[in-house]
């Protein structure tokens, strides 16, 4: 578990995150209720089945889906987040997802239409103008890590500044020191980025990296 650790954040701002460590196939989840949300009030319940949800985000239709479902849920809602923004001017404390609901408590049965509350604030952070339209079809294209994890950050910029491979590996969590091994891993996401059309070319040079995305697409999120 993981006590207080900052999260390496763009611009001004400061997070800091308690809970067990969370994975891109949680900012899967997260990015798909956060879809499904988007027509609700904040705060509000968004319902769901296991089924659909699994479906949309190509994961296999079956019991261990739904399982690894649960258990990403499970890790946001044990999640605790120490949030200032500068732009509010406050700072707030949350769990992402305060409450999710899946069996029936008193036949222990699974629900047929899951409930998942998103934590109304961050809506309120996010809101606007501030976030990133993430190109979803892309996204399920990548494996799960460090090309999923690149795919988000430059889809921040539309024209991406030149990054040090070190910047990389913070912010992705990378634990690999070993500069030739990290610009392999680099390199190798950046071409899976490339093989799913988001990137039209990378280059790495003298640990760091530039790319030049290709231009704006549709099915975006």
């Amino acid at each position: 578990m993981m006590k207080s650790e900052p999260v390496a954040v763009i611009g001004d701002g400061r997070i800091s995150y308690r809970g067990e460590e969370l994975r891109q196939d949680d900012e899967t989840v997260w990015l798909q209720l956060v879809h499904l949300a988007r027509r609700h009030v904040a705060g509000q319940l968004v319902e769901f089945t296991a089924y659909s949800f699994c479906k949309d985000i190509e994961w296999s239709i079956n019991s261990k889906s739904y399982d690894r479902l649960k258990e990403c849920l499970r890790r946001m809602q044990a999640t605790g987040l120490d949030v200032y923004s500068k732009r509010l001017g406050r700072g707030v404390s949350l769990s992402m997802i305060p409450f999710f609901e899946y069996e029936d408590s008193e036949t222990q049965k699974t629900l047929q239409h899951w409930r998942v509350r998103i934590a109304p604030e961050l809506v309120e952070l996010f809101g606007d103008h501030y976030f990133t339209r993430i190109e979803w079809a892309q996204r399920l294209q990548l494996p799960d890590g460090l090309a999923t994890w690149l795919h988000g950050y430059l889809a921040t910029h539309r024209v991406p500044h030149p990054i040090k491979i070190e910047t990389i590996a913070r912010g992705a969590g990378l634990t690999e020191t070993n500069k030739p091994e990290l610009r392999r891993l680099i390199k190798r996401a950046l071409t899976n980025l490339i093989n799913c059309g988001f990137l039209m070319e990378f280059n790495i040079h003298d640990d760091i990296v530039t790319v030049k995305r290709v231009g704006n697409h549709s099915s975006e999120r």
